[in-house]
């Protein structure tokens, strides 16, 4: 099926991934090498202004060039608040949906580790003291004080892409808002001194929110918050229960969206703008993707200059 949208996000990072071969910075990391890729001001949108207005043809992958690139955006561009309505909103998906399938797919591993041992002692097999203590680490880290199968599985499971995407949306601005360029605070999670986290308040200090060094750690934030939280508990009953039912995807979106009203002073009000959001951006069209197992990661950080 034909999607503008999707065909505009494809002519993004097909030309980060050009540039990317002139400009590409090689760092050792252990074993391994991640490139790097730092633009200047002059470059960071001043060619995409023209690219994204050359129609292409239909593509039926988000990844679809053969070099195997992913480009993580490491950082909110300031150059989004003056790019065209339509182009911001191609754009600001393209940036931060990697984000969210990289999330994804590291609770998937994490849920069929827990899986696995959880079997493993429904044998009466004794856990390793290294297993164990993953476990107890998973377990904290997800609000709870001990190991409880049942309760980890509720909490270490995905979250649809179009909701994590909508959730940005509307509390970011399209990532326009000076605490999303500022800090990558895509979420508007209040800042509570969690280690990783700065705090950044808008020009009234009235508002303290939660600041991220890239915006895969803003994203990981958010899951946390989702998938942890107390005031959050309904939204895991109702996953949990879809998924025990295998319901259709996009019927599944709109009930976990009536699970957040405690998200937002602005209650039920919230919940039909998230709706409405997903709706009209067909964002269930990126809930069936998977992250592209064996793709060369390529870090992209936009000049905070301007």
């Amino acid at each position: 099926m034909y999607n503008p949208r999707l065909n505009r996000i494809l002519l993004f990072v097909t030309f980060l991934s050009s540039i990317g071969l002139l400009l590409l910075i090689t760092l050792k990391d252990g074993k391994e090498e991640i490139e790097y890729l730092r633009l200047s001001p002059a470059r960071n949108f001043d060619s995409v202004q023209q690219l994204l207005k050359i129609s292409v043809a239909q593509k039926k992958s988000y990844f679809p060039y053969s070099s195997k690139k992913l480009l993580l955006a490491q950082n909110i561009p300031v150059e989004l608040k003056r790019m065209t309505i339509e182009d911001k909103e191609s754009l600001y998906i393209s940036l931060v949906l990697p984000h969210i399938l990289i999330a994804n797919e590291m609770v998937s591993n994490d849920r069929l580790r827990i899986i696995e041992l959880q079997e493993k002692t429904a044998k009466y097999q004794r856990l390793t003291f290294r297993e164990r203590s993953w476990l107890q680490k998973l377990s904290t880290t997800y609000g709870l004080k001990t190991i409880d199968f049942a309760e980890l599985l509720k909490r270490v499971d995905n979250i649809p892409a179009s909701l994590v995407l909508a959730q940005s949306i509307l509390e970011s601005g399209w990532g326009t808002s000076r605490f999303a360029v500022s800090g990558n605070s895509l979420f508007g999670i209040r800042y509570q001194g969690r280690t990783g986290t700065t705090r950044i308040t808008n020009i009234n200090k009235t508002v303290t929110l939660s600041s991220y060094p890239t915006i895969g750690d803003s994203v990981i934030a958010y899951f946390e918050l989702l998938n942890s939280s107390y005031s959050y508990s309904h939204f895991r009953d109702v996953r949990a229960s879809f998924k025990a039912s295998d319901s259709k995807p996009h019927n599944t979106v709109e009930d976990l969206c009536d699970t957040l009203t405690n998200y937002s002073e602005l209650g039920s009000e919230y919940s039909h703008r998230l709706k409405l959001i997903i709706n009209r951006y067909q964002l269930t069209d990126y809930d069936t993707l998977d992250f592209p197992i064996g793709s060369e990661l390529v870090k992209v950080h936009f000049n905070r200059e301007s």
